[in-house]
């Protein structure tokens, strides 16, 4: 382990650094005013930064990792920002391959992490691998202030000096334990830090820490200390830049903790002299004047609930001017349908209406000393759980807007099962997420019944028999959703026959069976068979389709098909044999049936030993006829 001085920015213990979030822009104008004559600067000030914190426990593949020596790392960056204002990736890797991930809010779903082991190299020239987990660069967004202090004595030059810098101590994700040891500090961190100024001669900006740090005027790159390092300074001078007198520029400083165990910054800079400055905050209706509730360069709105705001203006001294506030102008940038009520003036509300978005809001005072703003990017996230949509895909087609299926058919011919989906929206339809405690109820489940599948927000729909229901998803607190499904009775095309009793059918092997006596009483008492059943009882099912009554009146002259017996070489052995119904269940639509032959010829004798062919003749409710040959065995 490295064992960093005390003085600078510090990287320890590893965990990718990562920031979505665009700090605010105050520009450094000074508005004089008639009681004073001259600057007086404040003996401290606050800078806002943005922390982004991961985990320390070593999975994250680029932070906490053993270096090869304390050098700095030069061109770890490229020497430009991205359009975000973020660093991006440089010639000259040094575990950095996902230097994106670094400062930005981490996003569920990536399940790749550059590798660095097959082969073992710091570069990017492996392909990334695959993993089952998406956190590896999870991080918690932590906006807050750094206190500078003014150096005695100087013009403006603001200090900031911490030689145990570990600003995440008892926040974001703590102390972890890392390798069986719980760590004495939070470590793994990265910060930003944005800014704007207005070029004049003699600024300055000093630094001196450990580890990464890297410096922007104008999205390019003045200053690089990249690396796993000791404490390594650093001095530029604004003027060597040959930036305009007075031209309005902006200045990004990115930082990294990346390796246990010692943490130091110290920062050094007239570039940070307290300018006059618009500040928006979050009011409410009865408390317009409220100054508590300070909005920052990200902050967060709900869909459906307004975001009162108000923005007032401070002069280099820190004094509220709020005779200014009512020239404040509004600007918003915004695809979502969020509605905006003022467009001027120190207050306005928002209302936002579709979820995972963000909107832009700038408040600006114009003056005849400058102009001055303050702009927030402001996510807007879905609103209280409202209800349930049930839909018939777990794919989320729409954020926005109800899913709901509605009705259900479940045809003829398909699959017996049909898989429902409940999700929780907000009262506007935004999607909040699975509806992992519902509860599913089948409104007659002689119909269908249903039953979670393997999460609970899956449920299972079996039909039972034709007929229209409802299916029901509820859970606690929400409204319930209801989807009417239609079950449509089966058609079969083709008849189900079998030899239930015996075979080979003759005098020596009759059906004794009680069961099966009874199941066919109405087959053999139709047929004119009485004493042992001693010829070929062959069942036929139609599921889904009963079968045409083929003769009308009552008693045997109610038959539902024919039968013919052919022997081996295809001659006629007897026929007009008649299908006569043995029993219907209405309930799963399935009609059994049977024909009985007595094995004997046409002339009434007995037929010989051997394999015979019955050759069955029906015609389903849907008028599909079907002839279907049934192997019969015979012995004497």
């Amino acid at each position: 382990m490295v064992k960093k001085a005390k003085v600078a920015l510090a990287s320890k213990s590893g965990y990718l650094c990562s920031i979505i979030k665009i700090l605010i822009a105050l520009i450094f104008l000074t508005v004089p005013f008639s009681h004073a004559s001259a600057q007086t600067y404040p003996a401290t000030i606050l800078i806002p930064v943005t922390f982004y914190d991961f985990h320390s426990d070593g999975s994250n593949p680029e932070f906490e990792k053993s270096p090869s020596g304390a050098a700095t790392r030069l061109g770890m960056v490229a020497t430009t920002l991205d359009a975000s204002r973020k660093p991006q990736l440089g010639p000259t890797p040094y575990w950095d391959c996902d230097i994106a991930k670094w400062f930005k809010a981490w996003t569920p779903g990536d399940f790749t992490i550059p590798n660095y082991t097959n082969p073992v190299t710091s570069l990017c020239s492996n392909p990334d691998s695959t993993v089952n987990y998406d956190t590896a660069f999870k991080n918690v967004v932590i906006d807050t202030f750094l206190t500078f202090t003014l150096v005695p004595g100087s013009t403006g030059i603001y200090r900031f000096n911490d030689a145990a810098f570990f600003p995440l101590d008892g926040k974001g994700f703590g102390a972890e334990v890392a390798q069986g040891t719980l760590r004495t500090h939070n470590y793994s961190f990265t910060m930003e830090l944005h800014w704007q100024f207005v070029k004049i001669p003699g600024l300055t900006f000093h630094f001196a820490g450990d580890d990464d740090m890297w410096a922007f005027i104008n999205n390019n790159l003045v200053m690089d200390l990249g690396g796993i390092h000791n404490t390594t300074t650093g001095t530029l001078n604004v003027d060597d830049l040959n930036l305009p007198n007075h031209s309005t520029n902006t200045f990004d400083v990115f930082y990294c903790e990346r390796h246990v165990t010692g943490s130091d910054i110290l920062i050094e800079t007239n570039i940070f002299s307290q300018p006059a400055f618009v500040q928006i905050y979050q009011i409410t209706p009865s408390n317009p004047s409220d100054t508590s509730r300070r909005v920052g360069p990200l902050d967060s709105a709900v869909s459906g609930i307004p975001l009162n705001l108000a923005a007032h203006f401070y002069d280099s001294t820190g004094t509220l001017r709020s005779d200014l506030d009512n020239q404040i102008i509004w600007t918003m940038t915004d695809s979502l349908g969020t509605i905006i009520t003022k467009l001027n003036g120190d207050s306005t509300t928002l209302i936002p209406r579709k979820a995972y978005g963000t909107v832009t809001l700038t408040a600006t005072l114009t003056t005849p000393n400058g102009v001055y703003t303050q702009t927030t990017h402001i996510y807007i996230g879905p609103g209280k759980p409202n209800r349930i949509n049930i839909q018939n895909s777990p794919v989320i087609t729409s954020l926005w807007s109800d899913q709901k299926l509605g009705t259900l058919t479940m045809n003829e011919n398909t699959l017996q099962y049909s898989d429902l989906y409940a999700v929780i929206r907000d009262s506007l339809g935004n999607y909040i997420d699975s509806a992992n405690s519902a509860s599913w109820r089948s409104s007659d489940i002689s119909y269908a019944t249903v039953s979670p599948g393997n999460k609970r927000w899956q449920g299972i729909v079996t039909k039972v028999k034709a007929g229209v229901i409802l299916i029901i998803a509820s859970s606690p607190g929400v409204i319930p959703d209801t989807v009417m499904v239609t079950l449509l009775a089966r058609k079969i095309e083709a008849i189900v026959s079998t030899t239930p009793a015996h075979n080979p059918a003759g005098p020596n092997n009759p059906i004794k069976d009680p069961n099966t006596l009874n199941f066919y009483h109405n087959v053999l008492q139709y047929s004119g068979q009485s004493g042992p059943v001693n010829g070929a009882l062959v069942g036929i099912q139609s599921r889904g389709a009963p079968l045409i009554q083929r003769t009308s009146g009552s008693g045997n002259d109610v038959s539902y098909g024919d039968a013919i017996i052919y022997d081996a070489v295809g001659n006629l052995v007897v026929k007009n044999l008649k299908v006569y119904l043995a029993y219907k269940n209405d309930i799963d639509t399935t009609y059994s049936y049977g024909v009985y032959w007595n094995c004997h010829n046409q002339k009434g004798r007995w037929v010989g030993n051997g394999t015979y062919l019955m050759m069955v003749s029906t015609t389903n409710i849907n008028n599909i006829t079907k002839t279907t040959p049934v192997k019969v065995g015979f012995s004497r």
